[in-house]
């Protein structure tokens, strides 16, 4: 399947990644000749159904650009796991890959997913010849740091939620209410 995408289908869809690219901030002014640097070394890559894409325990080494299908970040709360963000065709996941990190959250396919995937080291040559790699590096970096604010603020709260629904389930049920004496006139 990624042999057909890539044979029948990157000339095709140039101009989509193209319009995909400039969706990213740090790419948003480049010119169309860096465009075509980074779509040179985009690959073809396929993710099955509820598959990850990208894990929390493996560094974040690529941009990637849906062409078909729908992805989710993962979130396991202490009940059960979520979905949240969704990319569905022309969305970009990864692009603060230019910074080495791991992955904020963990993103999986909810449905067979066809995307293009650009490595980290071919983005990161692309933008340094172009002269674009400091402002990419700051915007990566800023964007790393909140995922990783956010992601502690979810921790704390799941946290806090966890331990109060441990608290309620253990503790001893509250006293029964006595009805009020009615006075006598």
């Amino acid at each position: 399947r990624s042999r057909w995408l890539a044979v029948s289908h990157k000339e095709t869809v140039r101009a989509a990644l193209e319009t995909a690219l400039r969706s990213v901030p740090y790419l948003a002014q480049a010119s169309s000749e860096c465009l075509a640097a980074v779509i040179v070394g985009a690959e073809p890559t396929v993710f099955k159904m509820r598959k990850p894409i990208g894990s929390t325990s493996d560094w974040c080494a690529h941009l990637l650009i849906v062409a078909r299908g729908v992805a989710a970040t993962q979130q396991v709360d202490h009940v059960h796991r979520t979905s949240g963000a969704r990319f569905g065709v022309g969305d970009v996941i990864g692009e603060a890959c230019v910074v080495e990190h791991r992955w904020p959250v963990t993103v999986a396919a909810l449905t067979m997913v066809d995307a293009w995937r650009v490595p980290r080291k071919h983005l990161v040559d692309v933008l340094r010849s172009h002269k674009m790699l400091a402002p990419a590096v700051t915007y990566c970096s800023a964007a790393v740091e909140r995922a990783k604010f956010l992601h502690n603020i979810d921790a704390a709260l799941d946290d806090r939620l966890a331990a109060a629904l441990v608290a309620a389930h253990h503790s001893p049920p509250p006293p029964p209410v006595q009805p009020r004496p009615t006075r006598s006139a």
